[in-house]
């Protein structure tokens, strides 16, 4: 949905940060921005501006391209807030909890209870090196299975020897 807006709708709430960020588009060349404005009926937005010299007919010129970004931001802001929680969520059981991508087997995500077992952080880690010491996949990898039985979970049970404790475990693909 775009909105029009005409120069009498706009007043700028720091005008002066605005205008040198402009001087500096035509001294500096291309130049991305952000400020605030604040509508004629008294609604604060975000904008971001493209703007940049353009020499036309010999005259030096500066164009600039507006977008209203006030909606993207508030649902980043609303994301950032939901997964905030989530992870909080995760933090607080004392379940075990990790994800790692099952191509690459890089671990994406461990909760506080597995890192506090493994007494480091293992995020951006390999899988197999990390929970088994091993320098290949582990050959009871169970990546295929899951892929495979989409959508459905693998229940599982297995003994550590690098931990020295037994676990149940459920393995299944998240989007």
């Amino acid at each position: 949905k775009l909105k029009t807006l005409r120069i009498s709708d706009i007043n700028m709430l720091d005008a002066g940060e605005v205008g040198r960020k402009m001087d500096q588009a035509v001294k500096k060349g291309r130049r991305y921005f952000i400020f605030q404005h604040r509508l004629a009926d008294g609604a604060i937005h975000d904008v971001e501006v493209y703007s940049g010299p353009v020499t036309i007919k010999g005259r030096k010129l500066l164009y600039s391209i507006v977008h209203d970004i006030t909606e993207r931001k508030r649902a980043g802001e609303a994301l950032r807030f939901e997964r905030e929680q989530l992870l909080s969520l995760f933090d607080s059981m004392d379940t075990l909890v990790y994800v790692t991508d099952p191509s690459t087997n890089v671990i994406l995500y461990v909760n506080k209870a597995l890192e506090n077992m493994l007494g480091r952080r293992v995020v951006g880690g390999i899988c197999h090196r990390e929970f088994q010491g091993l320098e290949a996949p582990c050959p009871f990898c169970t990546n295929e299975i899951i892929l495979r039985q989409y959508p459905d979970p693998h229940h599982w049970e297995y003994h550590n020897p690098k931990l020295g404790r037994d676990f149940s475990i459920i393995d299944r693909v998240i989007k």
